[in-house]
């Protein structure tokens, strides 16, 4: 999956906030207790519910992808 400009901005300019934040994303998924669908549609509602909308067609297209 490609990453979208607003994280490799992030990547970019601010590296070790960037390493910290990805750290803490894998931790939380690695403890929760969901399958891999499920995770993907609560990221595509938790992005939708915020307006982010730069993140949500690469976030349908990996949950897509998995059909």
């Amino acid at each position: 999956m490609k990453m979208s400009k607003a994280y490799q901005a992030f990547e970019i300019e601010a590296p070790q906030a960037y390493q910290q934040w990805i750290n803490m994303v894998f931790g939380l998924d690695h403890a929760i207790g969901m399958d891999k669908k499920t995770k993907e549609l609560c990221y595509i509602t938790a992005l939708a519910v915020a307006r982010i909308e730069d993140g949500l067609p690469l976030a349908i297209e990996a949950y897509d992808g998995d059909n």
